[in-house]
């Protein structure tokens, strides 16, 4: 029986005797050729021209740097057609979104100037407030002052006089 472990046997003679006693006609140049590596690289390229697969390459062959096998088909009318009018969807789309964008962050740059100006206005207040409740507080120290001064001369009007 004939076996297949990536190569027809490990033998041509085998190949050939396992062919002899498996069928009652054969070539035995074809059956040399097939368990050539060589022979089956050629296939196999061949296979994948026709289907518009990538090449196989055997050992000492130079890639051809995915070149695809066949040159493209040109597109028909439907096809490009149906192209243009999906890049003219997707075109607007995208400008849609990036007038969308633009909307977006129009808006975020007034609500953030309109928030500065309120902390402005808030800071602002906030150290009218502080300079007020400042000269409040140095007025009582001052009625403090001038009352203990007050006091003090009482006292010492009071020890003079007595």
């Amino acid at each position: 029986m004939l076996t297949h472990s990536g190569v027809w046997g490990n033998n041509p003679q085998d190949f050939i005797k396992q062919a002899q006693s498996r069928y009652a006609f054969h070539l035995v140049a074809v059956n040399i050729v097939i368990i050539e590596l060589k022979w089956n690289a050629q296939v196999a390229n061949h296979e994948a021209v026709k289907n518009g697969r990538a090449k196989v390459l055997v050992d000492g062959e130079d890639d051809d740097l995915g070149q695809k096998a066949l040159p493209p088909r040109p597109r028909d009318h439907k096809a490009t057609k149906a192209d243009l009018t999906r890049e003219a969807l997707a075109l607007a789309f995208t400008q849609t979104l990036e007038k969308m964008m633009a909307e977006n962050q129009a808006t975020m740059d007034k609500r953030d100037e309109k928030k500065r100006l309120e902390n402005e206005a808030a800071g602002a207040i906030y150290l009218n407030l502080t300079k007020e409740v400042i000269e409040v507080q140095k007025m009582d120290v001052e009625a403090k002052m001038a009352d203990t001064e007050a006091k003090l001369r009482d006292t010492e009007a009071r020890r003079m006089d007595a």
